[in-house]
């Protein structure tokens, strides 16, 4: 979770009691001016007049002004000092908890928010802050149930939904996923990370308008608490423009990605985006420049050096195009999609050797892939090994019958073979799987007139 999310659940520890012009002006100014609450905190603290319970409140305070200035040493130092006055005082090790998560320190966060809970069971905002660094350290399971928790002491903790809302959605389950992010927006409607969140699982559910609505919705109520930080704004751009392209507006996805980058000058995906927008346009210098720009920023981006050798291949650097892909192998290499790319490259410049090979390891990976089985076949069959042509055909039938074009290498390398009868049922298939294709029908009445004689 984004550290701005934690920011959320601080407790502001306020001493009523205070009377002196520094204490007053350091409480005034604590949620509106950082820059004023740490000089007259500072001040209040120098004086040496505060009693411990006024130093404990002051520290709180300056503490969390330290936080919304990203300085988690000092607030760490603070937060430190109102524990050992107040060890009993449960929102001080909350605070405590974030500033350790602000620094990296998870294993510090998660003992303070346990002792937070150790003094206070039913203190909901450090569930939330428990259940947030728990999902960082890839707990999702122990994060889901704080969250919960969190929910079942404030049932309108808006930003609790939308944490689990994120949790779930990362285990697969969408539509529970939806009904969290929807809670969120019940209790604010204008909480523009849930909008953000919801746009995500919509978008991973197929329903494309109703993502690009709620992407749109959140950059319309941008939350400085949830919110305010670049990277999350840059993100939202660039999800709208995934979204838009998907619905084939090429356009607008690319003005979205641009914008996207205008916040975000060194955003890898967003680059990768802009570069497959401009691959989809046919701008393929263009999309070569975004897709290279991706992997300075990120040279281990095997779909940047996928899309990449794409783009080569398409102005007919075939070296290029194999470079790439042999890269994003070296990445991840048990990718089928790059073994295949890279068989089909391989026989585009005539190292069939090569390319059975990808493809042989491409059916490896991925069984059901027919294409894998058509390509090889059409590899053997143009060497003349028509019995191993004839067995990935009919592996290639097995796993998609309604491809014409795998029945017609079919009937051709069985007519070639003198299995007449047999060749004529898979040109007939073909045939009647595209009876707008001339070929297979041409195919089918040649082979009877020869049947004929």
């Amino acid at each position: 979770m984004w550290i701005t999310s934690a920011l959320l659940s601080l407790a502001w520890a306020v001493s009523a009691a205070a009377q002196d012009d520094d204490v007053r002006r350091c409480e005034q100014y604590r949620e509106s001016n950082p820059d004023l609450v740490l000089q007259y905190c500072s001040s209040a603290i120098q004086s040496g007049h505060l009693s411990a319970t006024q130093l404990d409140s002051v520290l709180n305070t300056r503490g969390l002004a330290f936080l919304m200035k990203s300085d988690f040493e000092h607030a760490i130092q603070d937060f430190d000092q109102a524990v050992r006055l107040a060890p009993d005082d449960a929102e001080a090790h909350d605070n405590l908890g974030v500033a350790f998560m602000g620094k990296g320190d998870a294993d510090g966060a998660i003992k303070e928010y346990q002792e937070a809970l150790h003094i206070r069971p039913d203190y909901a905002e450090a569930h939330y802050n428990l259940g947030n660094v728990l999902e960082l350290k890839g707990n999702l399971d122990a994060a889901i149930q704080q969250y919960r928790e969190a929910l079942r002491i404030k049932s309108d903790y808006a930003a609790a939904h939308d944490s689990l809302g994120a949790a779930v959605m990362e285990k697969g389950d969408l539509d529970a996923s939806i009904l969290e992010f929807r809670g969120a927006l019940h209790v604010d409607p204008d909480f523009a990370n849930a909008h953000y969140n919801l746009g995500t699982a919509l978008a991973r559910k197929g329903d494309l308008d109703a993502a690009i609505r709620e992407f749109r919705e959140a950059l319309r109520v941008p939350h400085p608490e949830a919110f305010g930080l670049q990277p999350r704004l840059a993100a939202t751009h660039s999800n709208l423009g995934n979204a838009l392209m998907e619905k084939g507006d090429l356009d607008a996805a690319v003005s979205e990605f641009r914008e996207a980058l205008r916040i975000r000058p060194d955003y890898a995906e967003a680059h990768y985006n802009l570069g497959t927008g401009l691959l989809r346009k046919g701008a393929l210098d263009a999309a070569i420049s975004e897709f290279r720009e991706t992997l300075r920023i990120n040279p281990d981006f095997p779909h940047a050096h996928d899309n990449l050798a794409a783009a080569l291949e398409g102005q007919g650097d075939l070296d290029g195009s194999i470079r790439e892909l042999r890269e994003a192998l070296r990445i991840t290499p048990d990718d089928a999609v790059t073994h295949y790319n890279l068989g089909f490259t391989l026989g585009e410049k005539g190292e069939t050797d090569g390319a059975i090979k990808e493809y042989r390891e491409t059916s490896h990976l991925d069984p059901k892939n027919p294409n894998a089985h058509y390509k090889l076949g059409l590899i053997l069959d143009h060497r003349g090994d028509i019995d191993g042509a004839i067995a990935e055909y009919r592996k290639a039938i097995d796993l998609n019958p309604s491809d014409p074009e795998s029945h017609y290498r079919l009937g051709r390398v069985l007519q070639d073979r003198g299995d007449v009868d047999a060749a004529v049922r898979e040109l007939q298939k073909a045939s009647a799987l595209d009876r707008a294709n001339t070929t297979y029908s041409n195919a089918v009445e040649k082979l009877r007139q020869q049947m004929q004689h």
